[in-house]
């Protein structure tokens, strides 16, 4: 017999913008970089929220949020649903968001409606997918899989704090990592909602689509070395301007992620840091 459920819409909605006040700027915004006071302020929320669904809750050694509802056999590979909760410098509300609180809005009427799945339910919200805050990201759904690189604990945010450092100022012990990696096999299936970053849905008019493949992102920080000069004394002949380089290269980068337009190939340079950062001198 097939029964059909139905999600409490209104609670759903009412939790993404009760997050979304955390961490909140401008009329739409939110930040909340990964391990930050914000970021532990938006998994304790979350975590009140798993508890009050009847969730066993645990934040891991990555920082990882983890919410478990029981199976019929609770030792069968689990049903993993989730996403994170961390975000961009400017960050949209629903980002992550929605698939980690979908995701519990999904389990809450599974109870609710006293439904028992045959094997564990856990909804994760994973530590540090974005990575704009140590350049790296994936980190919490890397770590349970033992896929880290020995460096990730030592890289630095803009203000020279580390990783390691950030976990435990979270709580964590970056010491016992290898106690939160999931053994092979026990994770039976991983779901996530997620908003379409993109415009090919809306254009189509289609309300949902299904992922077949996911993008396979090659980030490199790159270093153009020119000559400085006075802007208003040196001639254009005799320049080593490193910016009129950057932006060559800026434009290489577009026009090659354009050569082949049935490919999926995208191409974005994100990021500038000039130096000495000033109009009056070349860079």
């Amino acid at each position: 017999k097939v029964r059909k459920l139905t999600i409490n819409e209104e609670r759903l909605q009412k939790r993404i913008e009760q997050l979304a006040q955390i961490g909140k700027i401008g009329e739409t915004g939110v930040c909340r970089l990964a391990l930050s006071a914000e970021d532990r302020a938006g998994v304790e929320l979350v975590r009140s929220w798993m508890e009050e669904a009847g969730l066993q809750t645990r934040i891991d050694d990555f920082g990882n949020l983890i919410g478990r509802m029981a199976g019929k056999d609770d030792q069968a590979p689990i049903l993993m649903i989730g996403s994170h909760i961390d975000s961009q410098p400017y960050g949209g509300q629903y980002d992550g968001v929605i698939g980690v609180l979908g995701g519990l809005e999904v389990v809450q009427t599974l109870k609710e409606q006293g439904f028992m799945p045959a094997q564990p339910i856990e909804v994760v919200a994973f530590c540090d997918e974005e990575g704009c805050r140590f350049q790296k990201g994936l980190f919490g759904s890397k770590g349970i899989l033992g896929m880290l690189d020995p460096t990730d604990l030592e890289r630095t945010d803009k203000n020279g704090v580390t990783r390691r450092q950030a976990l435990i100022d979270f709580g964590c012990d970056p010491d016992r990592l290898e106690a939160s990696i999931y053994p092979k096999g026990s994770i039976g299936a991983y779901l996530e909602l997620h908003i379409e970053q993109g415009p090919i849905l809306d254009a189509a008019k289609e309300a949902i689509g299904i992922v077949s493949a996911i993008s396979g992102p090659l980030w490199w920080t790159v270093e153009l070395t020119g000559f400085a000069g006075h802007a208003g004394s040196v001639p254009m002949p005799m320049r080593k301007d490193a910016l009129v380089g950057a932006a060559k290269v800026i434009l290489a980068v577009n026009e090659l992620a354009k050569l082949d337009p049935q490919a999926p190939t995208v191409g974005t340079v994100g990021h500038l840091e000039v130096f000495p950062d000033s109009r009056n001198i070349i860079p």
